[in-house]
């Protein structure tokens, strides 16, 4: 698997289980479950946002704005927020 990985590579798994040291293991269906969001992929984007610079929490929120329905847009943001939370606690 490190093979795999560019250097300060991290693997995310979407789980309630603790994998190993080299795998950050994050239950993203919990915080989608609490918001009633069908899909957890958002929060995993939070989680992504939270452990690497690849994007910035601010870029999630303002494509929310631009391409969600506002309907669902309020759900969306927390769990962006509460993804960022939780990986920095």
């Amino acid at each position: 698997m490190k093979n795999l990985l560019k250097p300060n590579g991290k693997i995310i798994v979407n789980t309630k289980l603790k994998i190993n040291n080299e795998v950050y293991s994050f239950d993203g269906n919990s915080i989608s479950d609490s918001l009633k969001l069908p899909v957890v992929n958002t929060v995993m984007l939070g989680t992504i946002s939270a452990l690497s610079e690849i994007v910035e929490s601010d870029d999630i929120y303002k494509a929310i704005e631009l391409y969600m329905p506002n309907q669902i847009q309020d759900r969306n943001k927390k769990a962006v927020f509460y993804a960022i939370k939780e990986v920095s606690e």
